[in-house]
């Protein structure tokens, strides 16, 4: 009998039955949880190199599909490796297979489990609050290790790391290929997890750990997603031989051989679409009449990406008066000023939190609206085990039906004030997209709030409108799907907004 470190008892022998060790997959006893905080996601990517921003910059990993940072996948397959390692004695390892199926949030604490073992490997199993996230395979056999093409001694080789994670276009992916030093000596990242170094090799940990910065620094790089990998064992070595061997553009799917570091195999990630860039005002100003939006005082919440900034650029090339507002993103919203002001326009910036109380953080503003549009959001895509989560729900109306009400309620506090508002609900109201039913119950109340308040608040008018699926930054997928022109959309809904009725 041995333990894993949360305590309870797990019989990693099975029964033996013919001189086999039976199957455990109904025999499973214990797990181990570990939280991925911040401190550990800095930690890795110091070893690993892979500092690309998805897992260290809040304010671009929210222009990503994830919305908020997202911890290294191989830094949670090397920890589960160094669990098994410490609380067992390994067979020899001929081939470690790893499939990532959903994103791992920094702050998220993840369960893992033996899910089955026998004479030929293992299958671990890593969750979040009991969704699947990453699936590992061990197989076990005779130690007989392939011959890399190293060769002879690596450092006859060039070895090259990117500063910075490469933006490369699909052409220049499916030509890529190259040697790749590790980013740090072996030792270290040996001790890092001491355990799986000392079961498998510390040339192997520390190539697993160069694999992670080969697709996030390298190959996609930028714009990637680490899907999964298979490799057998190979001679040891402190370097890696990578080549792109297949790009499928309607899935953005890259496949890569590696060898090199202890392991042979290939790698399979996506491209993602890069972050969604709205025109500039120059470009606007062509579609919108000369001072059509003149006499406009607009307040732009959640105006510094997307929907919001198209709002207000629109607006500016009007000739009307812009305040933006950005959560984390003050860069952003900084940039979207530059941008309008370099035009001749008028905007401002402030921070705006939508959870929070409106009377807290309005105090500066320097014009008073005259219309809102409310484009704050929190992240859409979660992780759910069953079709309905309540907190989920509770996120969303925090936003959308909390958020908006008591906005409105404060920007309509003094005797006979006014207030044009837009609220932007979506189709998935209708359409009930899988996965999304709180965001679907969350728009609708917030469409049922609209009506309320438009009948029984004094100079409220509200626009409802269930937007078409748009590419931004939080709808974009690696799978191709059809999507309306955000210009198309917009400029009629800002054109009714201004209208005095």
């Amino acid at each position: 009998m041995r333990k894993l470190e949360t305590g309870l008892s797990l019989d990693l022998e099975g029964s033996s039955q013919n001189g086999q060790v039976a199957d455990m997959s109904v025999a499973l006893i214990a797990s181990e949880t570990r939280t991925f905080d911040r401190k550990a996601q800095d930690d890795f990517a110091f070893f690993s190199a892979d500092r690309n921003p998805i897992h260290l910059d809040a304010v671009q990993a929210r222009r990503t599909q994830a919305g908020q940072p997202v911890v290294h996948g191989m830094h949670t397959v090397l920890w589960a490796l160094d669990v098994i390692a410490r609380n067992q004695a390994l067979r020899p390892v001929t081939q470690l297979k790893v499939e990532f199926q959903k994103l791992i949030y920094v702050g998220d604490q993840v369960t893992l489990e033996i899910i089955s073992q026998n004479d030929a490997g293992i299958r671990l199993e890593l969750s979040v609050d009991g969704l699947l996230v990453t699936s590992l395979k061990l197989t076990f056999g005779e130690a007989r290790l392939e011959i890399d093409r190293m060769g002879c001694t690596p450092a006859v080789h060039e070895h090259s790391w990117p500063s910075e994670p490469r933006e490369l276009s699909f052409e220049q992916m499916g030509q890529a290929s190259g040697w790749l030093s590790f980013a740090r000596s072996v030792g270290p990242l040996a001790n890092f997890f001491p355990a799986a170094a000392a079961a498998l090799g510390a040339s192997r940990v520390a190539a697993l750990a160069c694999m992670s910065r080969q697709v996030g620094m390298v190959c996609p790089g930028l714009h990637s997603i680490f899907s999964g990998f298979t490799v057998n064992l190979a001679s040891q070595s402190d370097a890696m031989f990578f080549e792109v061997t297949s790009v499928d553009e309607r899935f953005r799917l890259i496949e890569q051989s590696v060898e090199g570091g202890g392991w042979s195999g290939t790698i399979e990630s996506f491209a993602r679409h890069p972050p969604v860039l709205q025109p500039r005002v120059k470009h606007l100003a062509q579609f919108v009449r000369t001072n059509e939006f003149q006499q406009a005082s607009a307040l732009i919440i959640g105006g510094s990406r997307g929907l919001g900034e198209l709002t207000a650029k629109l607006i500016a090339a009007g000739a009307g008066a812009v305040t933006i507002t950005y959560a984390v993103g003050r860069a952003d919203a900084l940039e979207i000023q530059r941008q309008i002001r370099d035009w001749g326009g008028l905007c401002e910036v402030i921070p705006y939190d939508a959870t929070q109380p409106a009377e807290n953080q309005l105090h500066s503003l320097k014009r008073a609206p005259a219309s809102l549009y409310y484009f704050a959001t929190p992240p859409i895509a979660r992780r759910k085990t069953n079709l309905y989560a309540p907190s989920v729900l509770n996120d969303f109306l925090r936003v959308y039906a909390d958020g908006f009400h008591d906005l409105v309620q404060w920007l309509l506090r003094a005797p006979g004030a006014r207030l044009s508002a837009f609220y932007p609900s979506s189709i998935a109201v209708k359409e009930r997209p899988a996965e999304m039913t709180e965001y679907a119950m969350a728009k609708a109340a917030g469409e049922v709030l609209c009506k309320d308040l438009a009948r029984f608040r004094k100079g409220l008018r509200v626009v409802v409108e269930r937007l078409p699926r748009m590419l931004t930054d939080l709808t974009a997928t690696v799978v191709p799907v059809e999507t309306a022109d955000p210009l198309d959309v917009m400029l009629p809904i800002v054109r009714r907004v201004e209208t005095a009725d």
